[in-house]
């Protein structure tokens, strides 16, 4: 259902994105990033990668559309938190707000720059916004200090673990899809690259 609305979604205001690469490429980071979560939930809820999929989808694809699949994902990974039993509980809240508030904290930051370390930053900046968010529905909803502090530290955790995952897997998806990103473009523009090296010997006016 909520990857039904990311697709009408693009088809109303993404429409001429709408290719079979595309598609595979939303699909693939989808169920990736709800495997990841999953895996990482079965040690900690708190842990899991959730800005990995906005991460994914703002440097390869399209921010507007980060933000929006951002908010799916957010209510996929707080079903299977280990706390989950059919009803509302604390940890699905925490972990629903972790994702809410990471999104225009890594849009802010990745849309400045393309590299690659621009996404480490945005995960401290993610983990640090996390542990305030657990901290903060911890202290209204307990009064153990000591568990509290234990959750907010997985959950700054997972901003980090999220930003090293994305930097490990963008230049995989960047060459199953042959995606031109930014930091791709950053790359190719080296004047060590051969043709930018036979251009610059062979026709300097050009290169210039």
């Amino acid at each position: 259902l909520i990857m039904g609305c990311m697709g009408l979604y693009l088809h109303r205001y993404l429409r001429e994105c709408m290719t079979t690469r595309t598609l595979l490429l939303l699909g693939l980071i989808s169920v990736l990033v709800t495997g990841l979560c999953l895996a990482f939930s079965r040690f900690d809820a708190y842990m899991m990668p959730i800005s990995l999929g906005l991460m994914l989808v703002a440097v390869l694809f399209d921010q507007r559309s980060a933000l929006y699949m951002n908010i799916g994902l957010g209510f996929v990974a707080s079903l299977l938190t280990n706390a989950s039993s059919g009803l509302f509980s604390v940890t699905m809240f925490s972990v629903l707000l972790m994702s809410m508030v990471s999104g225009p904290i890594i849009l802010s930051v990745l849309g400045r720059r393309g590299q690659r370390l621009t996404t480490l930053l945005a995960g401290a900046l993610v983990g640090v916004s996390n542990f305030l968010c657990t901290l903060a529905v911890g202290l209204v909803n307990s009064a153990d200090l000591a568990n509290v502090l234990t959750n907010a530290l997985w959950a700054m955790s997972s901003g980090i673990i999220s930003a090293i995952l994305c930097i490990g897997l963008q230049p995989v998806l960047e060459s199953i899809f042959n995606l031109a990103t930014n930091s791709k473009l950053i790359e190719l523009s080296n004047p060590n690259q051969p043709l930018l090296r036979r251009l610059l010997l062979e026709a300097p006016g050009t290169y210039h």
